[in-house]
């Protein structure tokens, strides 16, 4: 993506709140349409980069999603492509959604680690049969530049409803790992998961979509319209792997991230090191609502 020079207010308020409420395709497109003729060549410039930029991840998912579902049912797996907003161009994050049985999960899995993709942890029989009874999503990322991530969807196959405080989530089967015929045990460690976050204090980190990770193409676009200077402290709230912090301490900021997922911040701390940055990037590990 070219680099873009920083907008005018209030042109530069209404493409933040369209990246945010992810409209960007929608805004840019009733803009360039209503707006292009009174507005300076760089505002206009900026608006189809900012369109061509959706149009592209657009583009490169929904290829995505057709060679994911012409892999699986290569390995004899019925996948269905859901529909999303990839389809009409709108698409501003590297994620697209494929609907299977719940009783392939595992074997999606496995065939899916083939182009990448890896799921939070790994998915042994009992955690696919814990899946298969009370949840409906597993997300498995592919660690890129851009994070990219496939959403598995299946219909869950639980006997007998469960009131909502005991069914298991991603966080209690992350917790455990069950044998397949043990899979309503679940249940007591979601049981014994809440009863110590009640008595610690602490929070499980979601541990099916836990990170997300900015585009790196993006991000000095994004310092451009924020107008980051180097006189001045980014704080990111929920840092993730760090390349944001990183990318604003390269920019001469000094930069802090707040991360709960520990794992994640030792990634970010390694690639502040790597970086050489340590002078002016730092990773706290906790909760962004506690953190000073």
């Amino acid at each position: 993506m070219a680099k873009l020079p920083s907008l005018p207010d209030p042109l530069q308020t209404q493409l933040s709140k369209a990246i945010v409420d992810k409209t960007v395709a929608e805004f840019a497109k009733s803009w360039l349409k209503n707006d292009a003729d009174q507005a300076a060549p760089e505002q206009a410039q900026n608006i189809r980069h900012a369109l061509a930029a959706v149009a592209r991840i657009s583009g490169d998912m929904v290829a995505l999603k057709s060679h994911a579902c012409q892999t699986l049912a290569g390995a004899g797996i019925s996948a269905t492509p859901i529909t999303g907003p990839e389809d009409t161009g709108a698409l501003q994050y590297q994620m697209v959604t494929i609907q299977l049985s719940a009783a392939d999960i595992a074997r999606a899995v496995d065939v899916l680690g083939g182009l990448g993709f890896v799921p939070p942890w790994p998915v042994t029989a009992g955690r696919a049969a814990a899946l298969a009874r009370y949840e409906n999503t597993l997300h498995l990322v592919r660690y890129d530049d851009e994070t990219t991530r496939i959403a598995l969807h299946f219909a869950p196959q639980t006997k007998l409803p469960l009131p909502t405080a005991l069914r298991p989530r991603h966080a209690d089967i992350a917790c455990a790992n069950l044998p397949a015929w043990a899979a309503p045990g679940y249940v007591a460690v979601r049981a014994m998961r809440l009863i110590k976050e009640r008595v610690t204090g602490s929070r499980t980190a979601a541990a099916n979509t836990d990170f997300l990770g900015t585009p790196t193409a993006i991000i000095e676009p994004i310092f451009d319209l924020l107008g980051l200077s180097p006189d001045q402290t980014l704080v990111d709230l929920g840092c993730g792997d760090g390349r944001i912090v990183v990318a604003a301490a390269k920019r001469g900021c000094r930069a802090i991230g707040v991360e709960s997922n520990p794992d994640l911040a030792q990634l970010a701390k390694s690639a502040i090191a790597q970086a050489g940055l340590t002078d002016r990037a730092q990773i706290v590990v906790g909760q962004a609502e506690t953190a000073d």
